[in-house]
């Protein structure tokens, strides 16, 4: 990417879980993917499978990663370190040719 002000991270959670198979701990930690552009977004709306109509708060581009819908993703500025957006990716559609990817995040 030619602009990628921003950071992309990824939340990873581990469960330990005990003999009787309930969650003991969980481990939160989070994965540096790639770096992004993160945008606010206000005016596309999506509808999911159910009828429900949404509007994303931000909308990241990157290059091709690891992620899909229901991941949480957090953008951070790379001159500040501050969080740029945060949220759980609603969509997540891929180019065709290009090697990029759009993220749709909401809260």
């Amino acid at each position: 990417m030619y602009f990628a002000p921003h950071t992309l991270y990824k939340k990873i959670e581990q469960e330990q879980r005990d003999d009787l198979n309930r969650i003991v701990s969980v481990e939160k930690t989070w994965e540096k993917i790639c770096e992004c552009r993160c945008d606010d977004n206000t005016t596309e709306r999506f509808e999911d499978n159910n009828g429900r109509v949404y509007i994303p708060k931000y909308k990241v581009v990157c290059n091709r990663a690891d992620i899909s819908p229901g991941d949480y993703v957090q953008c951070i500025v790379k001159a500040t370190g501050k969080v740029r957006g945060e949220g759980r990716v609603l969509n997540a559609p891929e180019c065709n040719y290009l090697d990029y990817m759009t993220l749709y995040v909401g809260i």
